[in-house]
């Protein structure tokens, strides 16, 4: 990373975050984890006193390589003498005392800076003019921090603000790949409020090895990550084995329409086809497979569908002293239409070549008794597990089965008057198996009311196309590299989120939803939700990672 500071009156300032104003509102949590001078920028105060204690380390020989038999009896130790479970263990993002080498300094730091360009995407258009200027501003940051990518290989800036690099491969004959990320982020909660987080959402905190902050794990992770292993290729001297695309959106999380879609019309004029494309997706998560229970590197291989329906009644209204005897009051039928709605799941899907069957087919020989006796006898078992899997957890069902979920209800002005118009709006996420179509006439179904009017509203997308990962070159490309970096098993699986491959689909039949981000099931939930962080090492290991498929795509 190139710094952007300088040392003033013992001081340290960054003229990336461009202001006093900025740094002067590092929250005194974040700043008093280390002994820092005050009004300092933390990330680049962070990396200068680390890179510090790096060379202090290294000098008194403490960063030394254990020897092979040191290395063996470690193992036999812990073998033999595990150490005791703490609260700590419940996730993979650990706190970590260990000391850091220059390349996980420097990209922590990376990642803490990028954290505070609060590049929010919100639904509200009128709401994001501040969040261009902060785009503008990561882009700074991302031509600064990768000098030798940007200068033999500098991006097309599409829209304004979404970037594509095309970086010139080993192979000329055989067709690109294109690896995809965002620099926008969800708010940070539903009022933006920080009340919530243990550390300021957008302040970049770094703390016993784990870097804070909205982007995290979604996605400026994988922007940095991706660039990073490009940057560390070309500064070796060398190039990808393939001629490699990377599109980076600026609005993945208001479907793309400004950012990825854009990027699809650029590659549109070159009339191009991948190999495959890796986008952001599913993770390397323990805790979701019965019977194992080490992390297993999901495979993206299909995405879900995403339909909104509109649900209104209308009535007549009236004083809420004298109500309808003949239930039509349009609060009352709504209620009715959400119970049928929510009461009448759409149908499950685990039938042979489903997704969620594929994943556990695929592991079989991988997970303990009796799930390995299970998972290859699924002709004899599978409509017994079906059953199962929708009532073991809300991800298990979710893996097998159109959602549906009612996420808005209006209705009524005042306390004491019957309302006369109801609205209510459901969201579904289409299972691969299903059809916009079907769900809509399902809920027409099992609502049985012609009080009630159905519409679909505008926006819809249909379940991705399938990736085959028996056939698919690129499969084996992303496992290998999991295996290698990781030491991880994989899975091909159904990414329930939306992604910006909707964009894609013409570009490639292999195209995969993979973060290579080792989380516990419970983490999950750090998407879009509170205290979102990534510790150093899987960062580190991500760039390894992304090295590994653009290096080794053709081995």
């Amino acid at each position: 990373m190139t710094t952007n500071s300088s040392i003033s009156n013992g001081n340290t300032f960054c003229t990336f975050i461009s202001s006093d104003e900025n740094i002067n509102k590092q929250s005194d949590k974040q700043r008093n984890t280390v002994d820092f001078p005050n009004h300092s920028c933390f990330a680049c105060a962070w990396k200068e006193e680390q890179l510090r204690i790096a060379a202090i380390q290294q000098s008194h020989g403490k960063n030394k390589k254990p020897s092979s038999s040191e290395r063996i009896l470690q193992h036999m130790a812990d073998a033999l003498l595990p150490s005791s479970p703490s609260s700590s263990d419940e996730g993979l993002v650990k706190p970590s005392q260990s000391p850091l080498n220059c390349r996980e300094i420097k990209y922590a730091s990376l990642l803490s800076h990028a954290i505070q360009c609060k590049t929010i995407s919100h639904d509200d258009p009128s709401l994001n003019n501040e969040s261009k200027k902060e785009l503008l501003k990561l882009h700074r940051l991302l031509q600064e921090s990768f000098p030798t990518l940007y200068k033999k290989f500098p991006p097309e800036v599409v829209n304004d603000y979404s970037l594509l690099f095309k970086i010139s491969g080993q192979d000329k004959s055989r067709p690109p790949i294109m690896l995809c990320s965002h620099l926008d982020v969800v708010p940070a909660g539903n009022d933006n409020s920080n009340a919530t987080w243990k550390f300021d959402p957008f302040g970049g905190c770094i703390q016993e090895g784990i870097v804070w902050g909205r982007g995290a794990i979604d996605n400026k992770h994988n922007v940095i990550s991706q660039l990073g292993a490009l940057e560390e290729i070309l500064s070796a001297g060398t190039l990808p084995k393939r001629k490699t695309y990377v599109a980076i959106g600026h609005d993945e999380e208001i479907q793309g329409y400004d950012g990825a879609r854009f990027l699809a019309k650029r590659l549109e004029t070159e009339n191009v086809k991948f190999e495959f494309i890796l986008d952001e997706g599913t993770m390397c998560v323990s805790g979701a497979i019965p019977g194992y229970k080490e992390p297993v590197a999901l495979i993206g291989c299909a995405e879900k569908g995403y339909m909104n329906v509109e649900l209104t009644v209308s009535g007549s209204g009236g004083h809420s002293s004298a109500p309808p005897l003949n239930e039509d009051n349009p609060m009352t039928v709504m209620s009715k239409a959400i119970i049928a709605l929510e009461s009448n799941h759409v149908l499950p899907h685990f039938q042979k070549n489903t997704a969620f069957r594929n994943t556990l087919e695929y592991i079989a020989d991988k997970v303990a008794f009796p799930f390995s006796f299970i998972f290859t006898n699924f002709w004899f078992f599978g409509s017994l597990f079906k059953h199962i899997l929708v009532r073991a957890s809300n991800g298990a069902a979710a893996s097998i089965r159109t959602t549906t979920v009612v996420t808005k209800i209006y209705g009524g002005d005042k306390i004491n008057s019957i309302p006369t118009n109801v609205k209510a709006y459901v969201n579904h996420r289409v299972h691969p198996n299903d059809s916009i179509e079907e769900i809509l006439y399902h809920d027409r179904k099992v609502i049985n009311d012609k009080r009630v009017q159905l519409k679909l509203m505008e926006g819809s997308l249909k379940p991705s196309p399938i990736t085959n990962h028996k056939t698919s070159k690129g499969f084996r490309v992303i496992e290998k590299a999991v295996n290698i970096v990781f030491g991880f098993i994989s899975a091909p699986s159904l990414c329930v989120g939306n992604t910006d491959t909707r964009w894609y689909w013409d570009f490639s039949d292999n195209i995969f939803r993979f973060s290579p981000v080792p989380l516990a099931l419970s983490e999950t939930s750090m998407f879009h939700g509170f205290n979102e962080r990534i510790s150093i090492k899987t960062l580190t290991c991500m760039v390894d990672f992304y090295k590994e498929v653009l290096l080794k795509c053709d081995d």
